[in-house]
């Protein structure tokens, strides 16, 4: 049985939401006094419905792709090393503020000169130094 409820969208033109409900929920959303009970319900059902859609949406499309012989694994990446190394990262710069992590991320995961870095940022060298002298004594407490 479907049951329906309005919403206003970002234009504020009324939009009719409808979802399918057995005829028992079709019931007892009818008998409620709070309309607005049954407007959040309506509205919850909507979005599982959205959201199961986006979900089966994806593993379609992940299906298609396997289909198409997508689905070819790279041999010479070791997938755990990485994932050991992300879990690391995560772990050793966790006690840095942004921007000394952005700091981190330019030198060694671009792989930015110190000199490169102060220049990008119009410092001196000396000052990207002693920031990263910080950073190492901030991961030395760590390990």
């Amino acid at each position: 049985m479907k049951v329906t409820t309005e919403i206003l969208d970002k234009d504020s033109n009324v939009k009719v939401i409808t979802v399918t409900v057995d005829e028992e929920t079709a019931k007892i959303l009818d008998s409620l006094e709070n309309k607005q009970i049954r407007h959040e319900y309506i509205l919850m059902l909507h979005e599982e419905k959205k959201q199961n859609r986006r979900e089966r949406e994806h593993c379609i499309s992940l299906e298609r792709l396997r289909k198409k012989k997508w689905n070819k694994v790279d041999e010479s990446v070791d997938i755990e090393k990485q994932v050991l190394n992300m879990v690391e990262y995560e772990r050793l710069t966790s006690c840095l503020t942004n921007e000394q992590k952005w700091l981190v991320d330019q030198r060694f995961i671009l792989g930015k000169t110190q000199s490169q870095i102060a220049r990008d940022l119009d410092v001196s060298f000396s000052s990207i130094r002693d920031r990263f002298r910080i950073i190492f004594e901030k991961i030395k407490e760590i390990l």
